[in-house]
């Protein structure tokens, strides 16, 4: 699926350089490298950069589907971290740039503000903390 056609059914304008960036993530981690966002004291695992195709069973559309009502509104998933934990573009307001989040399963079961942690204000931000580790 296009971004554009991603967005449409979304209602969210993705950040410009997404496309690019997170397919360079997708590259090093099907080539074997371990990613991950640099968050300060702890680190959190980048498994799999969620795909744009709509009909693909990661895709940000089918996770989106699947957990939106555990989800805070305008949290749109984008990286697997694991454990059903995914990194979400979070539109706090649809006409802004987005913040990135962490959304954990478990814990949405008991709030859904208590399911997020922050972890970047924008999404170029996130990017420049993502690093490479040794397996």
């Amino acid at each position: 699926m296009h971004i554009a056609a991603l967005e449409k059914a979304l209602n969210v304008k993705f950040p410009s350089k997404y496309s690019e960036e997170m397919e360079y993530i997708s590259k090093k981690i099907s080539s074997g490298n371990k990613l991950v966002l640099n968050n300060g004291e702890d680190s959190i695992s980048i498994k799999r950069v969620l795909d744009m195709d709509c009909e693909k069973e990661e895709s940000i559309f089918q996770v989106y589907t699947e957990f939106r009502d555990l989800m805070k509104d305008g949290s749109i998933p984008i990286v697997n971290a694991g454990y059903d934990d995914y990194i979400c573009l979070y539109f706090i307001d649809r006409k802004l740039p987005p913040k990135v989040i962490l959304w954990c399963y478990e814990r949405s079961f008991e709030s859904i503000d208590y399911a997020i942690f922050p972890l970047a204000e924008t999404f170029e931000e996130f990017i420049d903390r993502i690093e490479q580790v040794d397996v």
